[in-house]
């Protein structure tokens, strides 16, 4: 990288602080357009060179409740880590946009070969 490119932590910030000023949470708009479409294009790029595997279906931990984890889910190809939920019955976990339902083993959570998320709920034992 030369000294003219912009790294990906310096383009993450002007972005930031261009939403912020967008959102009215900033007075001034302190980048200039060349710097915001240069930060831009980087991260644009590093979007399109990231690989669908390491797209995670996690929420930060300060959004998990008391009944939520994340971990790596065994037996769901391309899905590396998303965050379960448990449900009211013993080791049933689901996530929020899977039908499927999950149990907790040694090994990290598995998928449950019986059951949906839609029976769970229908039966009472989803968690609002």
């Amino acid at each position: 990288m030369n000294n003219n490119e912009m790294e990906l932590k310096t383009a993450i910030e002007i972005l930031e602080y261009h939403q912020e000023w967008r959102q009215g949470k900033r007075d001034d708009m302190i980048h200039e357009p060349s710097k915001l479409t240069e930060a831009l294009d980087i991260v644009l790029q590093q979007v399109k060179n990231c690989d669908l595997a390491d797209v995670r279906l996690s929420l930060p931990h300060e959004e998990m409740n008391e009944y939520q984890k994340t971990d790596v889910v065994l037996n769901m190809e391309g899905i590396p880590f998303m965050t379960l939920t448990e449900s009211k019955l013993p080791n049933t976990w689901y996530h929020e946009h899977l039908p499927y339902l999950f149990t907790l083993s040694s090994g990290g959570f598995r998928v449950h070969n019986k059951g949906t998320k839609e029976g769970l709920f229908k039966r009472g034992f989803g968690r609002q």
